[in-house]
């Protein structure tokens, strides 16, 4: 598993679920060297679920993107090929993926069945692999 910087706290609960599994905006926030994604939703799974809500935030550190929920708490990491490690006590027996539909759209997978849909860009990042330099704008 990667280290992730001791800042870092980790999450309780399967909050990867409540972050992942809806309509989701990513809103990037430039930095001098670095940007992040801001996650917002934009359709919630209840009427009760406010809309543009911001319900956490990516970023790259140490050859994966962090999911982060509001509580800046890792709730699972995102590799280069968009495979999904949640961090909480989540069902793991389907594989949880990213899957790029067009740029700046990608469906969310538990094993084959569509979870949520992300609009939007990731952060751009470099990440070193056994194989090369992997480059995600």
């Amino acid at each position: 598993m990667l280290s992730i910087s001791s800042q870092s706290a980790r999450a309780q609960t399967c909050e990867l679920a409540d972050i992942l599994f809806n309509r989701v905006q990513l809103e990037i926030v430039e930095h001098d060297d670095y940007e992040t994604a801001t996650v917002r939703t934009i359709e919630g799974n209840s009427a009760n679920d406010e809309l543009g809500k911001i319900v956490g935030e990516i970023y790259a550190d140490r050859g994966a993107y962090v999911l982060q929920n509001t509580k800046d708490e890792t709730v699972g990491l995102i590799n280069p090929d968009f495979v999904v490690d949640p961090f909480q006590d989540c069902d793991r027996s389907e594989t949880l993926e990213i899957v790029p539909v067009r740029d700046g759209s990608y469906i969310v997978l538990s094993g084959k069945t569509p979870v949520g849909t992300i609009a939007g860009r990731f952060p751009e990042a470099d990440f070193s692999t056994e194989e090369g330099t992997v480059t995600l704008t």
